[in-house]
């Protein structure tokens, strides 16, 4: 029986190497595509419900979304399903943006700017951790950029400056789906692909709703919802 070559097993090793990074900078590739995606909804969807008017009936659709976006996480695996998990989230996360603008009367109309200027550090980020050495560090690294977006985002909006909001928003988006990046890159399971969306889909929302509740002081975070009803009864 004739042995292999060890030089033909180094090749054989290589190969499948090289497949195995090609699929994970693919995927890197379409993870942050659908992030971009998911913006353009959430953006649509703020600026939509701005200005139609909003309604009683939305906090309830984000409570709603509150108790089915953890088990929807597990039970939607294909990939179908996960487009439409995407979809859903990118709704009610506008939604959501769209309460926080008429709760705090800010205005909600998005600079084109602030849009493309996100949608590019967006790019930038797919490329960097596609093409570089160091996954891991990259990913961390724009962790910390999103937590300097909160700060700087946090801050105009507290100063009521145009567009603090949108800058607060994006830098969640930034910040959720850099945690996801390096979670699953430490994980090794980067060929999850729908997984992964799914998984900085939830966390997105989460964050958008966690800034917003702690954006209410002295206690009203809990009757937010409440209170929004209130201001749209008034405005109506």
């Amino acid at each position: 029986m004739i042995k292999p070559i060890p030089r033909m097993k180094c090749i054989d090793n290589l190969v499948k190497d090289r497949g195995k990074n090609m699929e994970v900078n693919e995927n890197i590739t379409k993870i942050y595509m659908s992030a971009i995606f998911l913006y353009l909804i959430i953006l649509v969807t703020a600026m939509t419900t701005l200005w139609l008017g909003t309604s009683k009936i939305l906090p309830v659709v984000v409570v709603l979304w509150v108790i089915l976006v953890i088990p929807l996480y597990y039970a939607f695996k294909t990939i179908q399903a996960t487009g439409i998990y995407l979809l859903i989230n990118g709704i009610i996360s506008g939604i959501t943006v769209a309460i926080f603008h008429v709760h705090f009367d800010i205005e909600g109309m998005i600079h084109p700017l602030v849009a493309v200027g996100f949608i590019g550090l967006i790019l930038v980020n797919s490329l960097s951790i596609r093409h570089g050495d160091t996954k891991r560090k990259i990913a961390a690294i724009y962790i910390g950029l999103g937590v300097v977006g909160l700060i700087i985002g946090g801050y105009l909006t507290f100063m009521e400056r145009a567009q603090g909001s949108w800058v607060l928003f994006s830098a969640v988006i930034v910040l959720c789906i850099n945690i996801s990046m390096y979670y699953w890159l430490k994980q090794g399971r980067v060929q999850q692909l729908e997984r992964i969306i799914r998984h900085y889909n939830m966390l997105i929302f989460g964050g958008i709703l966690f800034v917003i509740l702690t954006s209410v002081t002295e206690g009203e975070n809990l009757d937010f919802f409440g209170s929004y009803s209130q201001d749209t009864q008034k405005k109506n």
